[in-house]
């Protein structure tokens, strides 16, 4: 019986201290997995708003005829959007994963890759389960339709971060929303 208890505890043991912290080419392994680097940055143009049809009037996406849009105070013909990609827009045009409106058309405004794992900076929490995880994105391939987000700097590298738990397995995966486990981190 006292062989059994020996082995027992030798067993949680060597289960307890099996919990590797996560490393930084094990995250980014993940992260390119989970959230599809490296892949498109894409916009969508809402065909009818008035606010995009402004926009696009402003830059020189009609001249570069990328964009058709018809002109302020014109009324826009039956059955057309005052905004429209033109004859120049079809190899920034992304084909719609799913049916979509008619009124939306998804274009690509750069591409996205994640930097080397020298620039991943990882918190693990105290329970070893929980980890905090910063990585950097760089912009590559920015068209011409970037200017119409001009909330992002593109020509920036960017830095992210994402939650990582790991579950009874022992494997590590990125969770959305982190709620109450990220609360010693000050999320």
């Amino acid at each position: 019986m006292r062989n059994c208890t020996f082995f027992l505890v030798g067993i949680m043991l060597l289960l307890a201290c099996n919990h590797d912290d996560i490393s930084a080419d094990q995250a980014l392994q993940i992260i390119s997995k989970e959230l599809k680097y490296p892949g498109p940055v894409l916009h969508t143009i809402n065909k009818a708003d008035p606010k995009q049809a402004k926009q696009a009037r402003n830059s020189s996406l009609i001249e570069q005829k990328l964009l058709t849009v018809v002109p302020e105070g014109e009324y826009t013909p039956k059955g057309q959007h005052p905004i429209e990609p033109g004859p120049n827009a079809a190899p920034y045009l992304v084909p719609a994963q799913q049916p979509q409106d008619e009124q939306f058309v998804d274009v690509r405004i750069a591409d996205q890759a994640l930097k080397t794992p020298h620039d991943v900076k990882i918190r693990t929490g105290k329970n070893g389960d929980i980890a905090l995880v910063t990585f950097t994105v760089v912009y590559t391939n920015v068209t011409p339709f970037a200017v119409l987000v001009k909330q992002r700097e593109l020509n920036k590298e960017e830095s992210k971060t994402v939650f990582f738990t790991r579950n009874e397995a022992g494997e590590w995966h990125i969770i959305e929303k982190p709620g109450t486990l990220f609360t010693e981190f000050g999320y």
